[in-house]
Parts: C-alpha cells; structure tokens; sequence
C-alpha cells in the first residue's frame, strides 16, 4: 500500500467533517493530526530537498553569525521576525504558513487549486529581504 498524498489526506478530512457543525475533541484531535501530516506532504511536494538546503543554510548562517558578534562584540543580532522564524525552523515556518489555508481547504471554503496555489507562494520565497539589527556589547 503505497502512502497517501496530501490531497487524499484533504479528501478524509473533508469526508469526517462533512455536515457537521462542531467537531468533538476525539475527532479534533485527529483532524489536527491529519492537517498537520497534510501540511508536511505539501511542503515536500512543493520544495522537496529545498528544505534540507534550507536547513543547512540556516545552519552555517548561525554559524558564522555567531563570528560576527564575537568579532565584533555584538550582544545580538536580530532578523525580522518571518525570517527569523525561517531559520529557526523551515518546515516548521512553512506550516504555520499554510494553517489558515490547510482549515479553508478541510472546510471546503478553498479549492484544492487555490491552495496549491496560495499554499505554494511561501516556499518560493520565505524570505526575501535579509535584513538585520544589532545591539552592540562594548563601546567604540
């Protein structure tokens, strides 16, 4: 038995959820779970292994970031906020991105198309201003 796809996940949650007006917490728990497994299929499915160069660039960024303050006696160096999200944790950045579209999409008050499409904007460019401020340890 091959693995399901995000879309096939999306087609149960559609089906559990169906007509209800409330979802009891038995079910909530496992539409979450199911959401969630939907959430990271996509994200595979639309960067693949972009997420682990992600990864790793996220990686030597803290590296040598960590250079830059010592050289530099900087207490910190502060990213906005959506980037420094990014680097802390891709994946975890990209499905957060995607949660209010992944609920429209299981309530049916988005299209498959449409959250291809709007779920796909993120991944091709989480972050596309790099840019910081630092707060410096010892006077000049």
């Amino acid at each position: 038995m091959r693995p399901k796809s995000w879309r096939e996940i999306c087609r149960e949650i559609r089906r559990e959820i169906a007509g209800r007006r409330r979802i009891d917490r038995r079910l909530s728990g496992e539409i979450s779970e199911k959401l969630d497994r939907l959430k990271k299929l996509f994200i595979l499915e639309v960067v693949g292994g972009e997420l682990d160069r992600a990864r790793s660039w996220s990686s030597e960024l803290k590296k040598t970031l960590e250079l830059v303050k010592g050289d530099l006696k900087l207490d910190e160096i502060v990213f906005p906020r959506e980037l420094g999200s990014f680097l802390g944790d891709p994946e975890a950045h990209l499905r957060k991105k995607l949660f209010i579209y992944a609920m429209d999409l299981a309530r049916r008050r988005m299209s498959i198309k449409a959250f291809e499409e709007r779920g796909a904007e993120p991944s091709k460019h989480p972050s596309r201003r790099i840019s910081a401020t630092s707060t410096s340890r010892g006077s000049s």
